[in-house]
Parts: C-alpha cells; sequence; structure tokens
C-alpha cells in the first residue's frame, strides 16, 4: 500500500487529503489474477520480460527493437506495435533510465531470491517432520494427515513428500 501523502513535499501527521493505493507486480510470474483477467496487460509484460531477456545480451535500444519484432512476429501486442511501432521504441529507450531498471533488476532477483529461500526451507521442514515422524514410530497416516495440516498441502502432495522421505521400507508402504 502506498499513501499519497508519503509524498508530500512537507510531512503532516494528519494530511488533509489522504490516497491509499495498492501496487500490484505485474511482471511475469507475479499477480496471475490479473495478468489472467486482462489479456493486453499479460502480452505488456510478455514485452517487458523480452525487453529485459534482450537486454543481458545487447545494448538497451538494440534490445527494444528486437523485443517489438518478436512481440510482433507472435502475437504479443501485434495489432498495437504494428501502428505505433516508432512510438513504442521511442518511449520504451526515452523511459528507460539505467539506475532505476538495474534498482528494479536487483529487487527482482532478491524477491525470486527470497521465494526460492522460503521454498527451499519449506521442503528442508517437511523433510525434517517426516523423518522425524518416521524414527518416532508415527504411523503414516497420521503423519499424512499432520502434513497435511502443518504444511497446507493436498493429500497428493504430503503422500508424495513421504514417500520421498519416511526413512524405512516399512514408513513408505
Amino acid at each position: 500500500m502506498l499513501k499519497l501523502s508519503e509524498a508530500y513535499e512537507t510531512e503532516s501527521k494528519t494530511p488533509e487529503l489522504e490516497l491509499l493505493v495498492t501496487v500490484y507486480n505485474i511482471n511475469l510470474g507475479h499477480s496471475p489474477e490479473l495478468l489472467d483477467a486482462c489479456r493486453l496487460l499479460l502480452e505488456y509484460a510478455k514485452y517487458v520480460a523480452k525487453v529485459r531477456e534482450y537486454a543481458k545480451k545487447m545494448p538497451f535500444a538494440d534490445a527494444v527493437n528486437q523485443a517489438v519484432n518478436y512481440c510482433m512476429k507472435n502475437g504479443i501486442l501485434a495489432e498495437f506495435l504494428l501502428q505505433n511501432k516508432a512510438e513504442v521504441i521511442e518511449i520504451s529507450i526515452f523511459e528507460y533510465n539505467e539506475e532505476l531498471h538495474l534498482k528494479e533488476e536487483r529487487k527482482f532477483g532478491w524477491e525470486q531470491g527470497w521465494e526460492r529461500g522460503l521454498e527451499q526451507g519449506l521442503e528442508r521442514g517437511i523433510q525434517v517432520f517426516v523423518l522425524d515422524q518416521s524414527e518416532e514410530n508415527i504411523p503414516k497416516q497420521q503423519t499424512l494427515q499432520k502434513l497435511q495440516t502443518l504444511f497446507g498441502l493436498t493429500p497428493k502432495e504430503a503422500a508424495a513428500y513421504y514417500g520421498r522421505y519416511a526413512r524405512t521400507s516399512r514408513d513408505r508402504e
């Protein structure tokens, strides 16, 4: 949530006008419910992702041109790009701020690393839990139920984790 008052030049404890804004990350892989609901927004996210992909390999202006051509050939914002190609390229390059871009890329990388770390931590937690249950000779069904309750797993996911981490052959039955 962002507050309009946070952008005021002089801070006020009780601003006369306040606006709360919900900010959504519309990069690919984020806010899927929003991107699925709006085809154009999804296509825009694909265009931006393609620009970023190419920008890792070539100068930014070339990356924008390459991304526009790729999108037109692959039906991504194709009609809009066909009618507005020059303006899109010009605005994409003009609006680009390398320092901000690098900051956003670092933030995006950090967020992805954080998410991966959480996933790995959850995986490790489930592994330790199953091993502990197995060493304590807790019945399989009871362990499966606890996996579902404690870790929010579906029965199928719980069974897969159990099969992967249970220690004895008796536990894997």
